[in-house]
């Protein structure tokens, strides 16, 4: 239930902050600041959104908004990521992947990160 009203939340604020919630201003500004009674700050939010995501959309090493790894990839300039068993690192070496960092063990195996620059 939380997620669904933060979610509610970031829109009215996403959108105010646009100035697309509402006709009247003043209530697409209170809808923007809403977001400082989270903590956060509309005039980051503006800066960050507004100026340079939008200027510069899905542009690697620019915009903040699409560096989002290792979940996601949201470019086709970002490498891509991976977390492999050690046995099959040869493997995964031979398609182009390389060993970044030290090794974890999950569930009692070992592992490592490892990265793909294309």
């Amino acid at each position: 239930m939380g997620c669904v009203v933060a979610g509610i939340g970031f829109n009215i604020m996403h959108d105010g902050a646009h100035g697309s919630f509402s006709k009247i201003k003043w209530v697409n500004n209170m809808a923007a600041i809403s977001l400082n009674l989270l903590g956060g700050s509309h005039f980051m939010w503006n800066m960050k959104h507004n100026v340079i995501h939008h200027a510069y959309t899905n542009i690697d090493g620019v915009d903040d908004d699409i560096d989002i790894k290792p979940w996601m990839r949201m470019s086709t300039t970002q490498p891509k990521y991976l977390n492999a068993r050690d046995t099959v690192i040869p493997f995964y070496e031979k398609c182009g992947y390389c060993v970044q960092g030290e090794g974890f063990t999950e569930v009692g195996i070992a592992h490592h990160t490892m990265t793909k620059h294309l």
